[in-house]
């Protein structure tokens, strides 16, 4: 979103038609959910790529993103937290693009729409409002019955032909031969003693 800050008024600008900001505009309505079928193919591939890795360990995505279709190697509750948390941060997240400091965790002022700051009563921390967890149930729901469209699918597919193409453009252009030579005599330091 940086790209998007005018340098001058220090605001953010976000261009009619670019995908990042039919993500904003989603995630500012409470309306990520529908990004399967009512967003362009670009707005979901850029959510895609910026949101999901999040829930996942990054071998495992790296691993299976130009392997396999995001429904068969994201759960529905992955992609739902992801859109949860996407709305319960944007207007925090767009501070933060435009240079504005986000108040500390503990601060009751925080402007995240689903979580709370600071603390209960016995010490523990806030967590999600009844609102928020009513609202990851519809995301969840939501993507669970779209999942299965003949749209959702052909975005599933769509990106999995790009990303795949962009893998085998990787492997093609890297040059490996110096990595095996190297790794014959790599010996890795540790404070272990093996003996």
């Amino acid at each position: 979103m940086k790209k998007h800050v005018n340098e001058e008024t220090k605001e953010l600008e976000l261009p009619e038609n670019d995908p990042i900001t039919g993500i904003v505009k989603r995630a500012e309505s409470s309306a990520i959910d529908k990004l399967r079928m009512e967003g362009t193919y670009e707005e979901f591939k850029l959510c895609a790529s910026l949101c999901l890795p999040a829930c996942l360990k990054a071998k495992h995505w790296k691993r299976n993103k130009s392997s396999i279709v995001l429904s068969d190697f994201i759960s529905v509750s992955d992609e739902a937290l992801a859109y949860i948390v996407l709305e319960n941060n944007i207007e925090e997240w767009k501070d933060i693009a435009t240079g504005i400091e986000v108040r500390s965790r503990a601060s009751k002022n925080r402007k995240t729409k689903y979580t709370h700051g600071g603390n209960n009563s016995n010490g523990t921390r806030k967590g999600w409002s009844i609102k928020g967890l009513k609202r990851f149930n519809q995301i969840f729901q939501e993507i669970k019955l779209k999942r299965d469209t003949t749209e959702s699918k052909g975005k599933e597919k769509k990106l999995l032909e790009e990303w795949s193409a962009g893998m085998t453009a990787d492997r093609n252009n890297s040059d490996d031969s110096s990595d095996e030579e190297e790794k014959e005599e790599l010996i890795i330091a540790s404070d272990f003693d093996f003996e």
